[in-house]
């Protein structure tokens, strides 16, 4: 799967892009339909406020899911588990 990192407003360390793109990885075990990842990172303007967005894209559907925390590695944890719940879903 091509994964694609969007950042705005705030620069992502190597240790984070890495645990985004595992945890995209680890999407496929749940389903091989989907090609490309896009994730978008987004700091807030004078808020502590972090948005991040992932979005799956296949041959026949696309699967998005976003939260808005006061970290990133909660936003991440928390739209990793809408999308696998979302696969979950689908694959019943």
């Amino acid at each position: 799967m091509k994964i694609d990192i969007h950042m705005l407003n705030f620069e992502a360390d190597d240790e984070f892009l890495n645990r985004i793109y595992n945890r995209i990885k680890s999407l496929n075990n749940y389903s091989e339909l989907f090609t490309n990842a896009e994730v978008f990172l987004k700091k807030e303007q004078n808020s502590e406020e972090f948005n991040l967005e992932i979005r799956l894209h296949g041959r026949a559907t696309d699967i998005s899911a976003n939260t808005q925390l006061g970290s990133f590695d909660d936003a991440l944890e928390s739209t990793y588990e809408k999308i696998l719940n979302e696969l979950k879903k689908r694959n019943k």
